[in-house]
């Protein structure tokens, strides 16, 4: 567990690119908000407009773009209005500006206009066709407007109930709620690519364990698929018990997105408790970096349409030679930046530590181009120091980074990241290896 040696490749790699996630849906209480509190930042559920908007879309067919275009610029009588006069206000500001918002007006007009269905000579007899075609009635309409109204007539009762349940239906008048089984997150558990770590969640939506599946630690010694099965939640604490025949004792999982108010994702750490042992070996205090986020809410890099810059808490921690059996040096940085440029597809991180380097990272597509890290004139204790600028030291050294954009309609709000980093600088091989493991939180600017 962030230990001082380790293999791997230092490839870059995408969180959760092939886990197949299966989420649960639907609100979850207060309480259980609260306990999920104790151990992450990011909301418990999300709201998901992805099978809302199918819906609309299939009901709709060739005049759904019209109908959302229409709805995004105009509060007309057309759409659904209850004026008597049929009088049309186009222009004007957008009345809805995001996807739910939109997605909810329709339904909301939807509703009211088939909910006033006794005063049918009143409205406007498109916004009437329009709530019919939203509540799914499309291929039983008749063409003319005379035959509407007949046929409101002699169905409304079947209309209003059908309003009402589409209306009340998840996926269809109700955005879907997501829970936290629908998250991924990788977890660095030894030097080379990250693992994967999922999150036990059961029936309330509460988190009660957490497990790391081997991805990245291979045939490892220290890999997590010989070291651990499910780790079991205590109560409603942020501490998880072992159930290995491997370990004893305890992870603490803290998040350190608190200062930021993530709501799709999150980044932190579980740090081993005093007395846990690994294998027989005394562990404590040993630390797991963390960071993931809600799947539905996910926007890879090429679906960013602008350059957009993130600005947040980069921490982690130094780990020293282990040969030199010196502790770690905890790193820290509030006002750390990553930034993604459009036009070239790169991406830029830069961090100052006070305590050790300022840090300067440029990855592309699934390669880290240049890694710079400069003292600034500090006084760097020996034990901490690199030997050799990062990505000149050859097959001494391995590098891991990751990150993961969250946010809705295709625009990034959050973004998380993980970056590992070793480098054999001492004189044996095993236990020669100081390691840099370092989370990223931040939100656009």
């Amino acid at each position: 567990m962030g230990g001082g040696s380790g293999g791997g490749g230092g490839a870059v790699t995408n969180p959760g690119g092939d886990i197949i996630i299966n989420p649960s849906f639907g609100s979850v209480s207060e309480e259980v908000k609260a306990s999920n509190a104790e151990v992450l930042t990011m909301n418990s559920t999300v709201s998901d407009e992805t099978k809302r908007t199918a819906y609309l879309k299939t009901v709709f067919g060739d005049e759904y773009d019209d109908v959302m275009a229409a709805i995004q610029q105009t509060d007309s009588p057309v759409l659904f209005s209850l004026n008597r006069n049929g009088s049309v206000r186009a222009g004007g500001d957008n009345i809805c500006k995001s996807e739910r918002d939109c997605n909810q007006l329709l339904f909301d007009k939807m509703l009211e206009t088939l909910q006033n269905l006794d005063n049918l000579d009143s409205l406007d007899a498109k916004g009437v066709r329009y709530a019919l075609i939203a509540a799914g009635f499309k291929d039983a309409l008749p063409g003319n407007w005379d035959d509407i109204k007949a046929y409101v007539k002699e169905h409304a009762d079947e209309i209003k109930n059908k309003a009402e349940e589409v209306y009340e239906t998840p996926g269809q008048g109700q955005p879907e709620e997501i829970r936290l089984d629908g998250t991924f997150f990788s977890a660095l558990i030894t030097t080379g690519a990250s693992d994967v770590m999922k999150l036990k969640i059961n029936d309330e939506g509460k988190v009660v364990g957490v497990k790391f599946e081997d991805v990245g630690s291979g045939s490892s010694k220290y890999s997590p698929a010989k070291l651990y099965t499910w780790l079991s939640r205590v109560g409603d604490t942020d501490r998880f018990d072992f159930n290995s025949d491997n370990t004893s004792g305890e992870l603490i999982m803290e998040s350190y997105a608190k200062e930021l108010g993530l709501q799709y994702s999150d980044f932190g750490t579980f740090t081993a408790a005093e007395g846990t042992t690994l294998s027989g070996r005394d562990e404590s205090g040993a630390v797991i970096p963390f960071m993931g986020g809600y799947l539905a809410k996910n926007i890879s890099t090429e679906n960013i349409k602008e350059d957009v810059t993130f600005k947040g808490i980069a921490k982690g921690m130094v780990n020293p030679a282990n040969e030199t059996g010196a502790v770690d040096l905890g790193i820290e940085d509030k006002n750390a930046t990553l930034v993604f440029n459009k036009a070239t597809g790169e991406e830029t991180f830069s961090a100052s530590f006070n305590n050790w380097y300022d840090v300067k990272l440029v990855n592309k597509g699934d390669r880290v181009q240049s890694f710079e890290v400069d003292d600034m004139g500090r006084q760097i204790d020996d034990i901490y120091q690199l030997k050799n600028p990062p990505l000149n030291a050859g097959e001494n050294e391995v590098l891991s980074f990751e990150k993961g954009y969250f946010g809705d309609n295709g625009v990034p709000e959050e973004a998380v990241m993980l970056l590992q980093y070793q480098q054999h600088v001492g004189q044996s091989q095993e236990d020669g290896n100081l390691n840099v493991f370092l989370g990223f939180g931040g939100k656009a600017q």
